[in-house]
């Protein structure tokens, strides 16, 4: 699955990646998300969707600051 999504945001690229690669901003703009935490290249993350409590592994597969950051789910229900 592939998706994208454009906007226009009145801040540096830089600034805007670190903001949205930082896991511990994800609940401020992905709701349902409950905590998520960083180790090397894997994303751990816990949320609530459709009723139920998720555990997530995220693998960070590209990233190239200020302009790719690819993710691929390793552990997901």
């Amino acid at each position: 699955m592939r998706a994208e999504l454009s906007v226009q945001i009145a801040r540096p690229p830089e600034e805007v990646f670190d903001y949205l690669t930082d896991v511990s901003n994800l609940h401020t703009w992905q709701s349902g998300v409950h905590s998520a935490r960083r180790e090397g290249t894997q994303i751990k993350e816990s949320r609530h969707m459709l009723g139920r409590e998720l555990q997530t592994t995220l693998e960070v597969e590209e990233e190239e600051r200020p302009r790719l950051f690819t993710l691929r789910a390793v552990n997901s229900p």
